[in-house]
């Protein structure tokens, strides 16, 4: 029960970080603020879009995940998103327990799969979501005892 709890007000975050960019975004929008929070072949806002499931986005960025990432508590990040985090923190973001270890496994079945989602998107003529955001910088070498995976 309280496990269930829990999950629920992660998705509430989730849910209202996701709302706050948007209206971010619209705000900026209105403004006539070109690129904000937004990539370069990202549809206006007036523009339909398919919709992004959940499990294709950053629960840190909030942002549609291209280099999607496993921690060792089996949740998935954007790698840039959770090196950041673990450079500052022991701990998972989502269930704030002590993480054994700072290792990322690249999650590459989400990755086809995110992949495959902006193709489809692109080929029916909706405006397929941005693939990372306009200000995200290209993901800068991680540390070793961050990144380093040994698979047995």
């Amino acid at each position: 029960e309280a496990a269930e709890e829990a999950a629920a007000a992660e998705a509430a975050r989730a849910a209202a970080a996701r709302a706050r960019l948007d209206a971010a975004r619209l705000d900026a929008a209105r403004a006539g603020v070109a690129g904000f929070g937004a990539g370069a072949d990202e549809a206006p806002p007036h523009e339909e879009q398919e919709p992004v499931p959940d499990e294709y986005t950053c629960p840190i960025s909030c942002e549609l995940m291209q280099d999607p990432v496993l921690t060792v508590d089996g949740h998935t990040y954007e790698r840039c998103a959770i090196e950041r985090w673990l450079a500052m923190h022991d701990t998972s973001p989502k269930t704030g327990a002590t993480l054994e270890s700072k290792a990322l496994i690249p999650n590459h079945g989400l990755r086809s799969m995110i992949r495959a989602f902006q193709q489809a998107a692109a080929a029916s003529g909706s405006a397929a979501p941005s693939a990372a955001p306009a200000t995200a910088s290209p993901p800068a070498a991680a540390p070793a005892a961050v990144s380093a995976v040994a698979v047995a």
